[in-house]
């Protein structure tokens, strides 16, 4: 009787969409509805994704970004992530973390084969490793922290780490390879992984067909088929899907600030790792007194830059610290405050003037507030960034002018330290490690602090949760106390799929087919 009343249930919202709404998913193949009832999946057949700038399925031999995505079904890391980078394992099933945080053994699956029958071993983890350290690959920015991976039994790996950092399990989050996999392969390369598809057929040149795997550790995928299909360009691949040719698109694909996604399609987002900053040159002497750059920092409106800029597709920042991450502060303690401003300015000597420009003495000369923004003229992004912020700088009395230049120049112009101001993006890693913009050594800024290194290293080396959190907000204080740039905002992330593709789809900065041996189609 109650699969009678489930069909029924289910054929009426088929008649009456706009009346009915689904609930959450249950992640078995059944969809539960907000009346509580279930409605029963089939296996369905199967769905596209795209694929271009194809060189070959090696996920670590590619360089294409779009490939590795795509190896995501075929291919498994040692741990995932869920939003909040909270660790799940996967090739993994424990690790232990050294107390100087620099140490992490891990203990491995017993139960995991390759799509060919052979046995996984730490020793496929300890290739893996060597083979990103010994080139440069789409995965060494994740793994630059990893020093050495050495296996001290078949089922337990050692990795050693240059220095500790809040979230060392984050460095491990590449895709494992089959020992002595070579790495000069081509486009023939046929992909052997753990994961939950395996290679099946190819038909054409240009569509190769993965089929769930009998043999996966995560039991059998519930979509039977995934096709991958081969394309010219990131163009046709965005064709292809308003045309329902492939049925899932990323971010690294689909720019949504563009695109209105249509009413047969979800947007998944997330908040990736990339941030987008407001640099300051400590050599230029308007920017010495740490009053005058928190000022800068509370005059710049993030909320409206969000909004305008982005379209929404992005969260504000105040420290080089993720904002979805599990440790890290809930609030934004730096948001527009003009009156706030104006009180740092007169701390560092700024006065205002009757035509509302600062100026201060300086070594017995009149020095004015002005500076220039560098940003690179070839990015539309980037340059409109540049206007928003000069426009609400210039509204609060500091002249400030964009300087726009080719992308050449401007990374120039960086590495010369030849600014005043730039707007800048950091892609970081997400073992969470904030010195490339934060530690004394190297950072674009010229910004030294002993007291915010050891604050980092301190974050890298507690397991304990309260206390992570604790390091982290002295890490703010300190970063806001200093405000050696001025973070603004870290983009989102998404993957849009036909709407009948449903189950636990949680794209991550780490994984963007997270969890794909859990979706499934509903039938409905």
């Amino acid at each position: 009787m109650k699969k009678i009343t489930a069909l029924f249930v289910a054929f009426i919202c088929m008649i009456t969409l706009s009346s009915c709404k689904f609930g959450s998913n249950s992640g078995d193949g059944t969809e539960k509805l907000r009346s509580g009832e279930l409605i029963i999946q089939g296996r369905g057949s199967g769905v596209s994704i795209p694929v271009y700038d194809f060189d070959t399925f090696q996920p670590i031999a590619t360089k294409s970004k779009i490939v590795t995505e795509d190896m995501q079904i075929v291919y498994e890391p040692l741990f995932s992530f869920d939003k909040s980078f909270n660790a799940s394992p996967v090739l993994a099933s424990g690790y232990v973390i050294s107390s100087d945080g620099r140490t992490v053994t891990v203990s491995l699956k017993k139960d995991v084969v390759w799509h060919d029958g052979s046995a996984f071993s730490a020793y496929d983890v300890a290739y893996t490793a060597k083979c990103i350290k010994g080139g440069k690959t789409l995965y060494s920015l994740e793994t630059e922290n990893i020093e050495s991976c050495e296996a001290v039994s078949l089922d337990t790996c050692v990795f050693h780490l240059k220095k500790p950092v809040p979230n060392p399990l984050g460095a491990l989050a590449f895709p494992i390879i089959k020992d002595a996999t070579p790495m000069n392969t081509d486009s023939g390369y046929i992909p052997i992984g753990t994961g939950p598809y395996r290679y099946a057929d190819k038909r054409g040149a240009s569509r190769i067909t993965f089929s769930a795997s009998e043999t996966w550790h995560g039991g059998t995928a519930k979509i039977p088929n995934i096709e991958i299909k081969i394309l010219k360009d990131k163009e046709s691949a965005v064709y292809a899907f308003e045309a329902n040719e492939v049925q899932c698109i990323s971010s690294e694909t689909l720019d949504l600030k563009g695109y209105t996604p249509m009413g047969h399609v979800q947007a998944t987002d997330y908040v990736s790792n990339r941030l987008t900053f407001l640099g300051m040159n400590f050599y230029n002497s308007v920017l010495w007194g740490e009053n005058t750059r928190q000022a800068i920092a509370y005059m710049i409106d993030k909320a409206e830059i969000v909004s305008s800029d982005m379209y929404g597709h992005a969260v504000a920042a105040d420290i080089p610290v993720n904002p979805s991450a599990w440790f890290a502060p809930q609030d934004i303690q730096v948001k527009q405050d003009k009156t706030k401003a104006e009180e740092l300015l007169l701390l560092d000597g700024w006065t205002r003037a009757d035509n509302g420009k600062y100026s201060r003495s300086f070594n017995g000369i009149v020095q004015p507030l002005e500076l220039e923004l560098l940003t690179n003229s070839e990015n539309d992004e980037k340059l409109s960034l540049a206007n928003r912020i000069v426009s609400q700088l210039s509204g609060a009395g500091i002249s400030v002018k964009v300087k726009a230049v080719p992308y050449t120049e401007y990374v120039s112009c960086i590495e010369k330290k030849s600014f005043d101001l730039f707007i800048g993006e950091k892609q970081l890693s997400c073992d969470m490690n904030p010195l490339p913009l934060v530690g004394s050594s190297g950072n674009y800024f010229t910004y030294v602090s002993s007291e915010m290194d050891a604050l980092v290293a301190r974050i890298g080396m507690t397991q304990d949760s309260d206390e992570k959190k604790q390091l982290v907000q002295e890490m703010r204080a300190l970063f806001l106390k200093d405000m050696p740039f001025v973070p603004l905002f870290y983009r989102n992330g998404w993957i849009v799929c036909d709407n009948r593709i449903r189950g636990e789809i949680e794209p991550t900065c780490i994984w963007t087919y997270n969890k794909v041996g859990l979706w499934y189609i509903y039938q409905g």
